[in-house]
């Protein structure tokens, strides 16, 4: 299921709530500390756009004449 069905399935509050209960969970000290004792970065990337970029390439390789798509 692609990131847009998900997030479009949510209400606007809902995904406000969701983000708010994130940040609140990246700042906690018992997830700093987990994320410390496990060695994972710490770093977010929002996977959306990689998402995105694929699925539009894939369209286009599914198509003998794709290239003339991207001009």
């Amino acid at each position: 299921m692609s990131t847009d069905r998900i997030i479009g399935s949510m209400s606007i509050e809902e995904y406000e709530a969701l983000q708010r209960d994130r940040e609140n969970t990246m700042v906690s000290s018992e997830y700093i500390q987990w994320v410390t004792s496990l060695n994972v970065s710490r770093s977010y990337e929002d996977p959306t756009p990689k998402i995105k970029a694929k699925e539009i390439m894939e369209g286009w390789s599914s198509s003998p004449n794709s290239w003339k798509r991207a001009l």
